[in-house]
């Protein structure tokens, strides 16, 4: 069944079955369970080069595939909260969509597989789930500040 290493068809896949999960996880109502969460520092995000992934989406053909994650015009706290939240449903959907594939990467280690195929899926895992995981909570948070600047200066 994998006999060869596409890692393609595996970060595809991978968010297909994110977005399955997270629609799931919303119908049987414990999506809240899964919102503002925060794994990980501003610090650590820039040292593990979350962002420098970033600016590639952004700078390549990959920041095409979710146009709902693009924001244009001014201060807009509407658009900036409705962009929050579907921030919160991508990086549901990455996050997901990161621990099913490596549960399903660890089952194949017990498989036949080749031990360089594991370590390709998990890296790519990892670069195409998990940092996007990453990426989405340090936009989120950039998201508050501007809502809570926006907010302060509103009441002064």
């Amino acid at each position: 069944m994998f006999e060869t290493f596409n890692p393609i068809f595996l970060i595809f896949t991978s968010y297909a079955i994110g977005v399955v999960g997270t629609l799931l996880i919303k119908w049987i109502g414990a999506y809240e369970l899964f919102e503002n969460h925060n794994y990980i520092g501003d610090k650590l995000t820039k040292r593990l080069g979350v962002l420098k992934l970033g600016w590639l989406i952004r700078k390549t053909f990959i920041g095409n595939f979710n146009p709902k994650l693009k924001f244009e015009g001014g201060l807009n706290k509407a658009k900036l909260r409705q962009l929050k939240r579907d921030m919160t449903f991508a990086e549901n959907n990455h996050l997901i969509a990161f621990a099913l594939l490596q549960i399903l990467i660890v089952i194949l280690a017990f498989r036949d597989i080749k031990l360089w195929h594991i370590i390709g899926y998990t890296i790519s895992n990892i670069v195409f789930n998990l940092y996007l995981v990453f990426l989405q909570q340090y936009n989120k948070r950039r998201i508050d500040r501007i809502l809570e600047r926006s907010e302060r200066t509103a009441n002064l």
